[in-house]
């Protein structure tokens, strides 16, 4: 509304003492950036704990934010004194402003209990369901949310961007190299609402500028080796498939059809796909939660990738014999190079309604 907002301010007083308000937020003058008079402020609760790290507007409105908490504040009149606090979204607040992140679809930020969104009308956390926060749901990696975003120095400071031409999320663990590991992070895909976890788009041990969009709207951010480094390149994200650096591996949930308590017979699983290579036998399935692709009921799927050069195909998956279990598992291994494209599973299956889980 044509105002400038500040806030966690320090103020000059009559005294020429400087006064800090680390929970207040000041505001402009209409169409007068610069002019913030001392009678133009809000106390949106004053005294509670914490000061405000971060200011981000959306629409019409004002998003606060403390360590511990946000404040959604209503700011659409153009008189302050029909401004309201709208919510308080508790428990999910940011240490550093580089951890939010403005989108087409609102402004997210990253917190130790999820990666929220904000898009005008309600506040949604991104990893619900998904990315288990405090002990994984996933034995192999045993990636957890809390675990990531602390660091291994309860620094507690990743950092987030927003690539517009992929639409997708890219975050960092820590962009001032203060945990080990400091380069892994997470990609959130808004078009197929997927999460991919990753360790080698950044470098470890670097230092990282914020996150930034160029003229041609690609996302970029400068680097460097150490923290007094006067040398920095100035890198893009590119989201374009490569040849795999390291093996990747893809993991479906645990699929119980929507009757976990039932028994089900699996009888084969089909695949459209692309790949520039040929593999062998690249699934394998786990059963009942355990997570054992190689025992306890678990095996691998009869089936190979062929070369399609970049057409899709379809290769059908066929265990070595029919599958009994409550619910199933799938994992795709790629090999150490390739581009390999999975556009959709299709799992043929029979419900036995008179046998239930024991």
């Amino acid at each position: 509304n044509r105002r400038n907002f500040i806030a966690n301010v320090r103020v000059l007083a009559p005294s020429g003492e400087l006064d800090t308000f680390g929970d207040r937020i000041m505001y402009s003058e209409i169409n007068k950036f610069d002019t913030i008079l001392p009678h133009n402020f809000i106390d949106v609760s004053k005294g509670d704990y914490g000061v405000y790290t971060a200011l981000f507007s959306y629409a019409d409105r004002l998003l606060a934010f403390k360590h511990n908490l946000v404040h959604i504040i209503n700011i659409a009149s153009p008189s302050p004194a029909s401004w309201f606090l709208e919510e308080t979204v508790k428990y999910s607040g940011v240490n550093k402003p580089f951890s939010i992140a403005k989108t087409k679809y609102g402004v997210a930020w990253l917190a130790e209990d999820g990666c929220f969104i904000y898009d005008g009308r309600r506040v949604t956390n991104l990893i619900k369901d998904k990315i288990a926060v405090n002990k994984s749901s996933y034995i192999e990696t045993s990636r957890t949310w809390n675990d990531w975003y602390r660091g291994t120095a309860n620094v507690k400071d990743p950092m987030l961007g927003y690539d517009s031409v992929s639409n997708s999320l890219i975050m960092v663990r820590s962009p001032n190299d203060s945990t080990d590991d400091s380069n892994q992070g997470w990609i959130y895909d808004f078009d197929s609402d997927g999460w991919v976890y990753h360790d080698s788009i950044f470098t470890n041990n670097h230092f990282y500028t914020n996150f930034s969009t160029d003229f041609n709207n690609n996302l970029i951010v400068a680097t460097s080796t150490s923290a007094s480094d006067t040398a920095t390149d100035v890198k893009k994200y590119l989201p374009i498939t490569l040849n795999s650096i390291t093996s990747q591996t893809f993991v479906t949930k645990d699929i119980d059809f929507g009757q976990p308590g039932l028994i089900k017979k699996i009888y084969k699983v089909i695949v459209t796909f692309k790949s520039d290579g040929a593999e062998g036998t690249p699934f394998s399935y786990a059963i009942d939660g355990k997570q054992d692709f190689s025992g306890s009921g678990g095996g691998t799927f009869t089936g190979n990738f062929t070369n399609t050069s970049n057409q899709w195909d379809v290769v059908t998956l066929t265990p070595s014999s029919t599958i009994s279990c409550q619910s199933i598992q799938i994992k795709f291994l790629s090999p150490s190079s390739g581009v390999f494209e999975i556009n959709d599973m299709t799992i043929e299956y029979r419900v036995i309604r008179n046998k239930n889980v024991t």
